[in-house]
């Protein structure tokens, strides 16, 4: 993570100052200043080394609760008990996000969640050229404000270009188009978008790429400083 990010920078502010930090699904990059975590990975498998943050990694094993998200299960911790909850990348992978996001209500004071963009998600190449976003992702996620909505991503996406971006080898999605995030205190708002019929998932996909048409959404990889 780049030392510009705002969640590093929020995380310097809070290094030191024996806080309770609760990680939710950093076992493959952990937050270094994290007190505890929860993961449905063990312990002993952690990448270290990909952990990201100011200082050092020093998260204790007994710490450390191996527990599998998508059981929607209730967190092993009182109310309000953390002063920081950090949740990236989780809530897209698992069966139930708005369970989990109702468990970080509860025991966080303040937060910050992310999660790919939408666009991300609709783009293929960023993992293989034949499908859109990563192939283990269950939603779509949309961030705004207060408020995280979960979509679920339809096998209808890859195929049909109405759909979906391409992104060749030689371009990279722009940053403000590959992730999304918010920072919250107190509380957040977390719902599903539910659409059921096959006609309308088709409009909602074809309406969601539509709605980004002005918008320039790739970069040269040899001009990653630079603007096209």
């Amino acid at each position: 993570m780049d030392s510009k990010h705002p969640l590093y920078k929020k995380l310097e502010t809070l290094s030191g100052r024996g806080l309770k930090i609760l990680d939710i699904g950093g076992w493959f990059g952990p937050c270094k200043i994290a007190t505890h975590m929860i993961d449905v990975m063990p312990y002993e498998t952690m990448n270290r080394e990909g952990s990201y943050g100011p200082g050092v990694l020093d998260l204790k094993k007994e710490n450390y609760h191996q527990i599998d998200l998508s059981l929607g299960e209730k967190f092993p911790f009182p109310d309000k008990y953390f002063d920081f909850v950090v949740c990236r990348h989780t809530l897209e992978d698992i069966a139930n996000p708005v369970a989990v996001c109702s468990e970080i209500k509860r025991v966080a004071k303040e937060g910050y969640l992310e999660t790919p963009h939408r666009v991300y998600e609709s783009t293929r190449g960023v993992e293989r050229h034949w499908w859109a976003g990563h192939y283990h992702h269950r939603w779509f996620v949309e961030m705004e404000k207060n408020q995280v909505i979960f979509q679920f991503k339809p096998h209808c996406l890859h195929a049909n270009p109405r759909f979906v971006w391409w992104c060749p080898p030689w371009r990279k999605v722009k940053e403000e188009f590959k992730n999304t995030g918010i920072f919250f205190s107190g509380s957040f708002d977390a719902k599903e978008r539910v659409i059921i019929d096959y006609r309308d998932v088709k409009t909602d996909l074809a309406q969601f790429k539509n709605s980004y048409r002005s918008k320039k959404i790739f970069r040269f990889k040899w001009l990653e400083n630079k603007l096209d």
